[in-house]
C-alpha cells in the first residue's frame, strides 16, 4: 500500500503546476509536473503518473505543441489503463478530442469524443458525458453528419437541463444555433464559385480559374475544411505559376501560409510564407509583402527581436497604403510579443489598439482576434469575468464573419474561463 501522504503530496504538486500553467509560467509548471512524476514513479502509482502526463499534454496543447501533446496523451492513457482507472481514461479521451478538434482532425476528434462519452456514461458522470457529447456533435457537424450532430447536442442539452447547468446549456444552445445555420453563407457562396470556376475552365482562362480557387480556399478555411482549402490554394499557385504571375503565386502561397499557421503546421507555414514573400517582392506588391511579414512575425512570436523586425517592416507598408486592417494585425502581433515577454500592460494597450483599427476597417474577423487575445490575457491574469465577456464578444464576431476556426478557439477559451470560474471535481 502507498502512504496517503505521497498521493497527497503528488496531487498538490500537480495542482501547483496547473496554477503555474494558468498563469503563463510554463517552465515552472513543467518542473512541478516532473517532481510529481518522480514521486509517483518511485511509489509505483500508475494513476498518479497518468494524471501528470494528462496535465503535461494539456499544457503542450496550450503552447501550440499539438504533436507532442498527442504523444503525451497516449502515455497518460497507458498509465490509466494499467491503473484500471476508467475515469482517467475518459478524461484523456476528452482532452485528445479537444486537441483533434482544434487541429480540425474531424474523424479523430469524433472517435476520441465518442470514446470519452461511452466511458463517462459507464461511470455515471453526466456532466462530463454531456461535454463529450457536445464535442462529438461538433465533429459530426464538420463531417456533414448533421442528423447525428443534432442527436448528440440534444442529448447533451437534456443532461444539462436535468443538472440545471446554465453554462452547459449556453454551450449547447450555441451548438444548436450553429446547426440551424449549417447550410450557411460559406456553403452558398462556394456553390456559386464552383459554377464560376467551371465557366473559367470552359473559357480556357487559367488566371480567372486561379482567382476563383483562392476564393474557394478562403471559404473552406473559414468553414474549417482544411484539406479542401489546402488543395485549392495549391492548385491556384500552380495555375499562376503556369501563367508566370508572381503576384498571383504570392497571393495563393500567402493564404496557404495563413492556413498552415492556423492549424499549427508551422514548418509548412514558414515555407509557404518564404516563397510568397519572394513572389510579392518580385511583383513590387508592398502591401502583399507586408501581409506575409505579419505571418512571419507570428511564427517568431517567442523571439521579440525577430518578430518585432517583421512587424515594423510591415507597419511601414501598411501606413503608407492607409491599410487599417493591416495595421491592426501588426498591433495584434506586437501585443503577442509583449505578452510572451511578460509585458502584459503593453500587450493590453496594443490589443485594444488593434481592436480599434479593425473596427475602423469594418474587419469583424480581426475584431474577433483582438477580443480573443484580450480574453486570453484576462484569463491568465485571473480576471475571469472580463475573460468570459471578451470570449463571448469574440464568438459573436467570428460567427458574424463566418470564421469557424476562430469560433473553435473562442469556444476553447470560454470553456476554460467558465471552468476556472466555477471549478468542479474532475
Amino acid at each position: 500500500p502507498v502512504a496517503p501522504d505521497i498521493e497527497a503530496e503528488g496531487a498538490d504538486l500537480i495542482e501547483q503546476g496547473r496554477n503555474a500553467a494558468n498563469a503563463g509560467r510554463d517552465d515552472d509548471a513543467r518542473e512541478l509536473f516532473a517532481r510529481a512524476m518522480d514521486l509517483f514513479q518511485a511509489a509505483g502509482l500508475n494513476a498518479g503518473m497518468g494524471e501528470v502526463k494528462l496535465q503535461t499534454g494539456i499544457l503542450d496543447q496550450i503552447v501550440g505543441q499539438g504533436e507532442r501533446a498527442r504523444d503525451v496523451f497516449a502515455e497518460a492513457q497507458g498509465f490509466f489503463v494499467a491503473a484500471a482507472d476508467p475515469v482517467g481514461q475518459a478524461r484523456v479521451a476528452l482532452a485528445l478530442g479537444n486537441l483533434e478538434k482544434a487541429q480540425f482532425n474531424n474523424d479523430e476528434a469524433f472517435a476520441a469524443f465518442s470514446n470519452a462519452q461511452a466511458l463517462f456514461h459507464d461511470q455515471g458522470d453526466w456532466s462530463a458525458e454531456a461535454e463529450a457529447l457536445l464535442g462529438r456533435g461538433h465533429a459530426e457537424r464538420r463531417l456533414h453528419l448533421v442528423l447525428a450532430s443534432r442527436r448528440s447536442v440534444a442529448r447533451a442539452m437534456a443532461i444539462y437541463e436535468i443538472l440545471d447547468d446554465s453554462a452547459g446549456l449556453r454551450a449547447a444552445n450555441q451548438s444548436v444555433d450553429e446547426l440551424q445555420t449549417y447550410q450557411d453563407q460559406n456553403d452558398r457562396q462556394e456553390e456559386e464559385l464552383i459554377v464560376e470556376r467551371t465557366n473559367a475552365q470552359q473559357a480556357g482562362d487559367p488566371s480567372a480559374e486561379a482567382d476563383v480557387l483562392v476564393r474557394i480556399g478562403e471559404l473552406d478555411h473559414r468553414g474549417g475544411h482544411i484539406e479542401s482549402a489546402r488543395d485549392a490554394f495549391t492548385q491556384a499557385a500552380a495555375l499562376w505559376a503556369g501563367e508566370r504571375s508572381s503576384a498571383g503565386q504570392g497571393r495563393a502561397l500567402a493564404m496557404l501560409g495563413d492556413l498552415e499557421r492556423a492549424v499549427e503546421n508551422f514548418e509548412a507555414a514558414a515555407v509557404a510564407y518564404g516563397a510568397a514573400l519572394a513572389f510579392y517582392q518580385d511583383a513590387g506588391d508592398d502591401v502583399g509583402a507586408a501581409t506575409v511579414l505579419v505571418g512571419q512575425g507570428a511564427l517568431a512570436s517567442m523571439d521579440h527581436q525577430v518578430g518585432g523586425n517583421h512587424y515594423q517592416e510591415a507597419q511601414a507598408s501598411f501606413e503608407a497604403a492607409g491599410h487599417s486592417s493591416g495595421q491592426g494585425q501588426v498591433l495584434l502581433g506586437l501585443g503577442q510579443l509583449d505578452h510572451n515577454a511578460g509585458q502584459d500592460d503593453e500587450a493590453r494597450l496594443k490589443f485594444q489598439g488593434a481592436r480599434a483599427m479593425f473596427a475602423d476597417a469594418a474587419d469583424t474577423r480581426g475584431q474577433g482576434e483582438a477580443e480573443l487575445a484580450l480574453g486570453d490575457l484576462d484569463r491568465e491574469a485571473g480576471n475571469l469575468a472580463a475573460a468570459v465577456a471578451a470570449y463571448e464578444r469574440s464568438l459573436d464576431l467570428f460567427h458574424t464573419s463566418l470564421y469557424r476556426p476562430g469560433e473553435a478557439w473562442a469556444h476553447v477559451g470560454l470553456a476554460a474561463a467558465l471552468r476556472e470560474a466555477n471549478p468542479r471535481e474532475a
